[in-house]
Formats: C-alpha cells, structure tokens, sequence
C-alpha cells in the first residue's frame, strides 16, 4: 500500500474520533501504552489519549492500541505502532529484512524506500507527493520480528508548503524513541 493511501486511512480517523491538533509549533512527547517507544507529536496529551478509542485495525493495518501513539487533525496524521510477527521462521530474514525486501520489490509505490538510521536503528523511509499533499511511510527495526511503523502525511488543502509539510513530517520521524535494546 502506497504511503499516501496509509495517510488516507488514518486521516479520515478524524472524522470518527473529532480531535483538533494542537499548532504545528507545540509538539508533545507521548508514549505508546506498553513503554515500548514514545514520539513527539502536535497534539496534547488528551488528544493522543483520546485516539487510543480509535480501532486497531487501520484499513490494511492492525495496530494494537497499547503498542501505538497517534495525533490525527482536520488535515495530517501522525502515527506510530509496533508490529509484531510471531510467525517468522526459526531461520531466513526477520520482519525488517522482509518488509524492506517486500517494498524494494513494490512497482506500484510512487517512490522508492530509502535505507537510513533513526536514532541509531536500521530504518526505511519512503516519501511520496502529490500535488499540494506529502506522506512518508517507515519502519524502524526493533528486533528480529517486531519494528515500529510509522506513518504521516497531510490532506489535499492543508495549507502548508511543501517544506513545512517535510520539516513536520522529518520532526515526527525523528522523534521517535525506542526505549529498551
């Protein structure tokens, strides 16, 4: 799934749940339920703690509540969640290995995934626009069959550049910390 059409499902979570952001120039660090990380996001605590009642399962994307942080606003969307497989087997690639794998091989992506770090993990991100619109979808690796997805992007008419909208969408990327190895 492309990262603009991620950014779609999670956007329209804003019409369910009705929170308004806090401005882009407050950003408040919050932590997933299970300690597992914590990310900076532009809405308050109460507004983090209030989508905690939005559904795990996220279009084709199931986030436990308790291993997610998640900041949705009239116009962006911010979202964070560990993903586990218990599944993977004994031998072969890990869950990071496979997902980057997987989306190096995806043709119909706009973009192409970038290798990077994040706070020192192995990571990919993959940045696509469109229009007046930005999203970037990522994976920071975590363990050998669990990582943290990761997810932001803006609504068509949302008023930002499109630097502002990559200076917002690089704040929450790098923000993220994974507490524990």
């Amino acid at each position: 799934m492309s990262a603009l059409s991620l950014r779609t499902a999670i956007v329209g979570l804003a019409v369910a749940v009705s929170v308004g952001a806090a401005a882009a120039d407050v950003w408040t660090r919050a932590s997933a339920p299970n300690g597992a990380f914590s990310a900076e996001t532009p809405c308050s605590a109460q507004e983090v703690e209030k989508l905690r009642q939005a559904p795990e399962n996220l279009g084709s994307v199931q986030l436990p509540v308790a291993g997610r942080v998640m900041c949705v606003n009239q116009s962006a969307g911010f979202t964070a969640g560990e993903v586990t497989a218990d599944d993977l087997p004994a031998t072969g690639p890990g869950l990071f290995d496979s997902i980057v794998e997987q989306a190096r091989n995806d043709t119909s992506a706009g973009a192409k995934p970038v290798a990077t770090t994040l706070n020192g993990r192995r990571a990919m991100v993959n940045r696509e626009a469109s229009g007046d619109t930005m999203a970037q979808t990522g994976f920071i690796e975590t363990g050998r069959n669990k990582m943290i997805l990761i997810i932001a992007g803006f609504s068509p008419g949302n008023g930002l550049t499109a630097a502002e909208q990559g200076q917002q969408i690089d704040h929450f990327f790098h923000s993220i910390e994974v507490n524990g190895k």
